[in-house]
C-alpha cells in the first residue's frame, strides 16, 4: 500500500500526476477484479475488464448506491478495519 503522506503533491508537475493517478487506478482496478468476485462479475457484464487503462475516463467507476445494496469487498470481513456510512 502507498504511504500517501510521502508523495510529493505539490512538486509533481501536472502530467506526472496524472501518470501517477493512472498508474495506481490500474494497479487498485486490477487487485479488486483479482480479489472481489461481485465486482469481476459486474464488470464482466458491463463488458469493460481490461489489464491496464490508457486514460482515467476508461477506468470503471462504480455508482456509491451499489455500495448501500451489495457488499463489494476485496478483503476478508475480518480485516476490514474502517467503514464509511
Amino acid at each position: 500500500m502507498i504511504d500517501v503522506n510521502s508523495i510529493p503533491v505539490y512538486e509533481m508537475k501536472k502530467i506526472e500526476k496524472d501518470d501517477f493517478m493512472l498508474n495506481h487506478m490500474n494497479s487498485l482496478t486490477q487487485y479488486h477484479l483479482n480479489n472481489c468476485v461481485e465486482y469481476k462479475t459486474l464488470m464482466q457484464k458491463f463488458g469493460i475488464i481490461s489489464s491496464s487503462y490508457s486514460s482515467m475516463s476508461e477506468i470503471p467507476f462504480l455508482p456509491v448506491r451499489l455500495f448501500k445494496s451489495f457488499d463489494l469487498m476485496s478483503v476478508l470481513k475480518e480485516e476490514i478495519v474502517k467503514t464509511m456510512t
